[in-house]
């Protein structure tokens, strides 16, 4: 992750391009943003992000 993020005080930003390690930048973006959080609720969040980004993967657009 670099030129990708953005972070603002109050807002997080990951721009993603359609490449093999996107899922796992998504998925390191979302840990490191509730990394405060307890648990269960970093779990509920990574499952939430896995499950969005596969589902991106498999039935998005395949422009960019």
């Amino acid at each position: 992750m670099t030129d990708s993020v953005t972070v603002r005080k109050d807002e997080r930003t990951l721009r993603l391009s359609r490449r093999t390690s996107a899922l796992d930048e998504a998925r390191r973006f979302a840990d490191l943003a509730v990394r405060q959080c307890s648990e269960a609720c970093r779990e509920a969040v990574g499952l939430a992000v896995s499950e969005l980004g596969e589902n991106l993967l498999k039935y998005g657009s395949q422009a960019e």
